[in-house]
């Protein structure tokens, strides 16, 4: 990223390794080392140059590119294009290196295309553990070699610090009921290995959204109110119940008030001719 954070690095030291199939083979299943191959397999080629260097994929940095034969300049390098076909830019960091030798760039390489035994290469026997620890195809005939351009030592290198960036957190995946939010959560190298040292912000969380949910009687709060469902039929049951209480105790008492005599006053008696008696 462009507008990621930057680290001005001292020293380091730059290589260029060429990553193939031994004599233009095509491993199991027709599988074939090419640049889509390394793309997708950067971050594990990471991992097992960390592993061989002794260092953190954080102080490594690894660009891959197709190899042409019209950029090749001499015998040697069109003759190694029947072994390779992806050109790997290896940028070593080197922590705490004062002013280190170009001698230093030799020992690095010498550790990554020494030979570790059954005729390979140590980052290449890296590279065949790493992809089986992570249950990868491995192409048969993996073979990595020098491009014939010494290691580089280089000064005041700038690079994308190895942080997380985190993006903000999206809308609940539901409109009613218990979901997901999301959020973007990426390494500023644009490789999540070089952040491995750090530990990785989630990048989705548990949410509740009830702004959209239908009305039901029996919650008329709706879930998202602080007193649960339960809570709320319950009130609405005791008020019910005292409200029908009231109305039947006041229904009761109006009935026996219109329909009690009068305990005191005068009485106004009629006749059978219909003149009025009066007694006290």
């Amino acid at each position: 990223r462009n507008d990621a954070p930057k680290r001005l690095v001292k020293y380091v030291i730059q290589m260029i390794l060429w990553l193939g199939t031994g004599h233009g083979r095509q491993g199991n299943g027709g599988l074939a080392v090419n640049l889509e191959w390394a793309l997708s397999m950067k971050s594990t080629i990471l991992r097992a140059i960390a592993r061989t260097l002794g260092l953190r994929p954080s102080n490594l940095r690894l660009g891959c590119t197709a190899r042409h034969e019209d950029n090749l300049g001499d015998a040697r390098r069109r003759l190694a294009l029947e072994h390779g076909q992806v050109e790997m830019q290896l940028t070593v960091m080197l922590d705490g290196e004062s002013s280190p030798a170009a001698q230093k760039g030799d020992e690095l390489l010498e550790q990554l295309l020494g030979d570790c035994g059954n005729g390979s290469s140590c980052l290449e026997g890296s590279i065949v553990d790493m992809l089986k620890e992570e249950a990868a195809p491995v192409p048969e005939g993996l073979a990595l070699m020098e491009s014939g351009t010494p290691p580089a030592v280089l000064r005041d290198f700038v690079t994308a610090l190895s942080e997380w960036s985190v993006g903000e957190w999206g809308p609940c995946s539901v409109a009613c009921g218990a979901g997901l939010i999301q959020r973007a959560v990426e390494c500023l190298t644009g490789d999540d290995v070089q952040c491995e040292d750090i530990a990785k912000p989630a990048a989705s969380n548990d949410c509740t959204e009830h702004a959209d949910c239908a009305f039901e009687a029996t919650c008329p709060l709706g879930e998202g109110s602080a007193l649960d469902c339960a809570g709320q039929a319950c009130i609405l049951g005791i008020l019910a119940f005292a409200l029908c209480s009231c109305l039947g105790i006041c229904a009761c008492r109006w009935v026996v008030i219109m329909l009690r005599p009068p305990d005191h006053g005068s009485v106004t008696l009629r006749g059978q001719n219909g003149s009025r008696l009066q007694t006290s």
